[in-house]
């Protein structure tokens, strides 16, 4: 699964440190579980934390 952004979407994240990124990912995560669609298990899948 590929995440398409933008290119200010890109540079805001490359200025970001693990951290933030992670808590992020998570709060991005928590969404889609929130939302619950169908499609989000397979972007879910291509997400990992470490």
């Amino acid at each position: 699964m590929t995440l398409i952004l933008s290119k200010s979407s890109q540079k805001f994240i490359e200025k970001l440190d693990t951290k933030q990124a992670r808590q992020i990912a998570i709060k991005i995560k928590e969404l889609c579980e929130l939302i619950n669609h169908p499609n989000d298990s397979k972007l879910l899948k291509g997400l990992t934390y470490s």
